[in-house]
């Protein structure tokens, strides 16, 4: 089911968009410089290649951040598990946490998900004020992280957008109903909340 264009600024890509997403941060100059100093060895047409068989936001992440995150477990911490004993992995859960990197940690959340056998991985809204460059904006959205407009506490658009970004947290159902749209299948998403700790 299409989400709303209302959304479209704060939505993650679609599959059906993501080969042309794919093209757009491809011929960006600072993501190749990014792809040269994480693959040296290996050329763009390969990566290239590797980018356009991934068919949703999910394949992207198991092929591209999953291993550079293993990657990082391995190589720069003593290790990172999750228990998950006592959770349903064919549910939804709203995590909520507090942060340091709301990129890498949630990151890490997907891996640790994709572990212990969800079939999907978090959805997670990060502030635009974060995303100086526009192809860092357009990777977040491909692997389902919305990139929200974080206006100032003055703005007359605070209400609005903080109205719209309300919305979309909603479960489907809900959220097509607030719309004004027929919805008859229910597809809560897996979404994290997170808080910024005082220093």
């Amino acid at each position: 089911m299409k989400i709303p264009s209302e959304f479209d600024p704060i939505r993650p890509f679609e599959p059906e968009e993501l080969p042309a997403v794919y093209d757009r941060i491809l011929a960006d100059k600072q993501f190749q410089k990014v792809l040269a100093y994480l693959y040296p060895d290996v050329p763009t047409e390969a990566l290239a290649k590797k980018m356009h068989a991934c068919k949703t936001n999910l394949d992207f992440q198991k092929a591209f951040c999953y291993p550079f995150l293993q990657r990082l477990v391995i190589e720069q911490s003593l290790g990172c598990s999750i228990d998950a004993v006592n959770i349903n992995t064919q549910k939804r859960y709203t995590f909520v946490s507090n942060h340091r990197d709301i990129v890498l940690d949630s990151a890490f959340l997907d891996k640790l998900l994709i572990d212990v056998g969800f079939a999907t991985t978090c959805e997670i809204a990060i502030g635009d004020n974060l995303l100086s460059q526009d192809w860092y904006v357009t990777l977040c959205a491909s692997t389902s992280r919305s990139p929200w407009s974080v206006p100032s506490i003055q703005s007359r658009c605070c209400v609005p957008a903080s109205a719209c970004q309300s919305t979309f947290t909603l479960p489907l159902p809900r959220r097509m109903r607030t719309c004004g749209l027929p919805s008859d299948r229910e597809e809560p998403r897996t979404r994290t909340t997170s808080h910024r700790q005082p220093s």
